[in-house]
């Protein structure tokens, strides 16, 4: 056998060496500024929502720390009453169910979509849409609707309807879906 323009000399194998490779990780590839825009600005937003806009909406509003007390202690009563529990609608009316199943889970549906699909800030979901809750609590027409819908909404989201309203709408809001309530029979 011939060694010519070979370096390896007979029947002993060459070692593979390998150097090694610097490889960024996926990680370390992403730019800095990327990391500033993810996590800047959505804290530029809710600093700017919870320090610029909610107290300048208070202040713009009128309301005093009285008036939101008002709010809150007529709420705390309205919220206590039985209506708003999920079997209510089957001791009044002799056990007949006010809604038909598929109407109770669209008034559900809209009063989700109401709390949860808001169309500020660029359809991104966040906010409320109280008028459209406040239009369905209306078409819902009557206390033991509102119990049904309220089983409907937690069979559906596994949430209860008065306590998602509770986060989702501010006091006055929550004044105002009552008192379309109280009105009902």
């Amino acid at each position: 056998m011939s060694s010519k323009g070979s370096s390896n000399s007979g029947n002993v194998p060459q070692q593979n060496v390998q150097s090694t490779q610097y490889r960024p990780s996926v990680a370390g590839s992403i730019p800095l500024k990327v990391y500033l825009y993810v996590i800047g600005v959505p804290l530029l937003i809710g600093g700017g929502y919870f320090l610029v806009y909610k107290p300048l909406k208070k202040f713009i509003t009128g309301r005093s720390g009285a008036e939101e007390s008002a709010y809150d202690k007529v709420n705390d009563i309205s919220t206590r009453q039985s209506w708003w529990g999920r079997s209510y609608y089957l001791s009044v009316n002799n056990g007949i169910k006010p809604l038909t199943e598929s109407r109770a889970k669209f008034y559900a549906d809209e009063l989700h979509d109401g709390m949860h699909g808001g169309v500020d800030w660029w359809d991104l979901g966040l906010g409320s849409d109280e008028p459209q809750i406040y239009g369905t609590i209306r078409q819902i027409g009557s206390k033991a609707g509102i119990s049904q819908v309220a089983e409907k909404y937690y069979n559906t989201w596994h949430k209860d309807l008065l306590e998602d309203m509770r986060s989702e709408l501010e006091p006055d809001e929550l004044y105002r879906v009552n008192q379309i309530i109280i009105t009902f029979n």
